[in-house]
């Protein structure tokens, strides 16, 4: 054989030994790399009950386990570390609606730069639709009437019950009522103060009953249960803080002498920091005492929970400094970095509660439901986070080019000093959806989330 004819029968295993590289890569990248965005197409989904099993199980099964969690916890490697606002706004600038993502000058904070907005379109409602989340692991699925339907038809099947609580102040509160009016279809009776109304009644006159209890059940189907117990946790004293009724509340779930929902979902509250700007005369190191300690209480009440449902901690969303404010210091006191602060002493605690603990094994991947408990413990949910951050910097813009009286600025709540907007709101809804549905119902895409 010439030299000439063994180099190029050389040349042609490498070449084809470099497509078969290739083609795996891209085969591996497809099936577990980063994801994004809603698929959002009628071929998504399929009317033929409980949706496709685990499949290959071991490392695919973990992988899916891994991604499920990631939905929600960013870095949900068991390693809890705290993250700070600006690692989070970073992650935010992926977001095609990001005033930086299109070139403007905008830092971290929120302030804003100034350069003037451009005709793309900035709708993070918009964005949804077609869009990204080009943080997370896995695909959100959409859910729209007739999926939301199939799904709470295969939850329900053969007489089971479904209950998802929501405990905690106004953020898991808008997080509640905007979880049900993605599941509108359900048609909900929601009782309160001794009357009862739809989903529109209770937002006609949510001004009147801000810190009330609700509580939500299906007409479709009445084995649907969601409820909201208004709980802030504020710790103003040492001796009484054990007998508040919201403490009082985790306390018996934990101990089991209350059934515990299907799902839990809840916040730890900065109404503690809040006596800051109540006119409160109580020094600025005491009441992160007060809140050090009431974090040191009610953590290891969340983590016994943990261990017989699933839990979810929604972390603190961050104060729009241009907002227009109540008092002129509630920027200083509720600032990204106290916010970080109170972040950081939780995971704290709940590190510290885990590492005492040996974790057993989990259930297999054959029976997994993702409302089951499991030996991970509660969930840190900081993923909302990147695309709240991005509204912020949005309404920052908006704020410099005195656009503060148009249709977007209101739709986006720019003027709301500490809440997050309806359209981040919507994204966490979404993945409350994804969280009990994906195994529910039929999916084509297989890479969606918690599936």
């Amino acid at each position: 054989m010439s030299v000439k004819l063994k180099c190029l029968l050389c040349f042609c295993a490498a070449v084809l030994l470099a497509v078969e590289v290739t083609l795996v890569s891209i085969y591996w990248q497809r099936d577990s790399g980063p994801h994004s965005g809603f698929s959002g197409s009628a071929s998504a989904w399929g009317k033929d009950g409980l949706g496709t099993a685990w499949g290959s199980g071991g490392l695919g099964g973990a992988r899916r386990a891994s991604e499920c969690r990631s939905m929600f916890e960013m870095n949900s490697d068991g390693k809890r570390v705290s993250r700070d606002t600006d690692h989070y706004e970073d992650l935010s600038v992926a977001l095609p609606f990001h005033p930086r993502h299109r070139g403007a000058s905008q830092s971290p904070s929120g302030t804003p730069g100034s350069r003037a907005l451009r005709g793309e379109a900035t709708d993070p409602r918009t964005s949804l639709t077609g869009g990204r989340l080009p943080y997370l692991p896995c695909q959100l699925q959409e859910y729209w009437p007739e999926l939301t339907l199939d799904c709470m038809r295969a939850r329900l099947d053969r007489g089971r019950k479904l209950w998802i609580l929501f405990a905690g102040d106004s953020k898991i509160r808008n997080i509640f009522l905007s979880f049900l009016n993605l599941t509108r279809a359900m048609e909900y009776n929601i009782s309160f103060m001794n009357t009862s109304g739809s989903l529109e009644d209770v937002i006609s006159k949510l001004d009147n009953f801000m810190w009330e209890n609700f509580d939500a059940v299906s007409k479709v189907n009445p084995s649907l249960r969601v409820t909201l117990r208004f709980s802030v946790f504020l710790m103003s004293s040492f001796s009484t803080f054990e007998y508040r009724n919201d403490v009082q509340l985790l306390k018996r779930l934990a101990a089991g002498t209350d059934p515990v929902p299907d799902l839990l979902v809840t916040g730890y509250s900065t109404w503690t920091l809040g006596q800051l700007d109540w006119g409160h005369v109580i020094p600025n190191l005491s009441v992160l005492d007060l809140m050090r300690e009431g974090l040191s209480r009610v953590v290891p009440l969340l983590h016994r929970i943990s261990l017989r449902t699933r839990v979810l901690v929604l972390s603190e969303s961050r104060l729009k400094p241009f907002a227009r404010h109540s008092t002129p210091i509630r920027p200083a006191i509720f600032s990204d970095s106290n916010i970080e602060w109170s972040d950081m002493v939780f995971l704290h605690y709940i590190r510290e509660v885990e590492e005492s603990e040996i974790r057993g094994p989990n259930p297999s991947r054959a029976e997994r439901d993702w409302l089951k408990a499991d030996s991970e413990g509660l969930w840190w949910w900081d993923s909302l986070l990147p695309h709240g951050l991005a509204v912020r910097a949005l309404c920052a813009e908006l704020h410099a080019e005195n656009l503060t009286l148009t249709p977007q600025y209101g739709r986006l709540r720019c003027n709301d000093t500490n809440h997050d907007g309806e359209t981040t709101r919507e994204v966490g809804a979404t993945m409350l959806l994804n969280l009990m549905c994906n195994t529910a119902v039929t999916l084509q895409a297989d890479s969606a989330c918690c599936q």
